[in-house]
C-alpha cells in the first residue's frame, strides 16, 4: 500500500530541505573525521573519535529517513556533494593540521557550527512529525538530544583548549 504524503506537507520542499542535509551530513562527517585526525592520540581526540562515530550513525540514520519519505538525492546534488567531500578533505580551516592557534580554533568553531545545523534539520522534522506519519517522533527527539549533547561536549572541547590556543607568548 502506497503512502500517502500529508496534504500539509508540501513533499517537494521537504525534498530539497533533506536533501540539502544529506549533502552537507556527507561533508560534515568527513570533518570530524579530519579534525580526529588532528587532534589524534589526545584526550580530545578520543572525544571527537566517539562524536565521529556518532556523526556517521547519525548519516546512516538520515539515510533511511529519507528513504522512508521517499527522497532521492538527485545526480547533481550528489556530484556537488563529493565536491564538497573532497574539499573538506583538504580541511581549508585548518591546512597544517594545527591544534594551535587560530587554525585549530576556526576547525573546532565549524564542528559546532555543523552540528548546530544538525539540530535545526532534527527540530523541523519534530515538528513536521506531528503532521506526517512518516517522520518518527521518538527517533527524530533522540537524534535532537544527541545533536544538543555533542554541541555541549565541542563547546566544553573548544573551552578547554581555548585559553593555550591564544597565549600572547607562544611562538606559533
Amino acid at each position: 500500500m502506497k503512502q500517502k504524503v500529508p496534504a500539509a506537507i508540501d513533499q517537494e520542499l521537504l525534498s530539497k530541505y533533506v536533501q540539502d542535509h544529506m549533502m552537507a551530513a556527507h561533508s560534515g562527517v568527513k570533518l570530524f573525521e579530519e579534525a580526529k585526525k588532528v587532534w589524534a592520540g589526545t584526550d580530545v581526540g578520543r572525544r571527537l573519535a566517539s562524536m565521529t562515530a556518532e556523526i556517521q550513525n547519525e548519516r546512516v540514520e538520515l539515510n533511511k529517513i529519507a528513504s522512508r519519505l521517499k527522497i532521492k538525492v538527485p545526480l547533481s546534488k550528489r556530484l556537488m556533494s563529493r565536491t564538497g567531500h573532497t574539499l573538506s578533505r583538504l580541511n581549508p580551516l585548518n591546512p597544517t593540521g594545527s591544534r594551535d592557534r587560530l587554525p585549530g580554533q576556526l576547525e573546532l568553531e565549524a564542528l559546532h557550527a555543523a552540528v548546530a545545523g544538525k539540530e535545526c534539520l532534527w527540530h523541523t522534522l519534530a515538528t513536521l512529525s506531528h503532521d506526517d506519519p512518516r517522520i518518527s517522533e521518538p527517533q527524530i527527539q533522540r537524534l535532537l538530544e544527541q545533536a544538543k549533547d555533542q554541541q555541549h561536549r565541542i563547546a566544553n572541547i573548544i573551552s578547554e583548549t581555548a585559553a593555550t590556543r591564544f597565549r600572547a607568548d607562544r611562538t606559533s
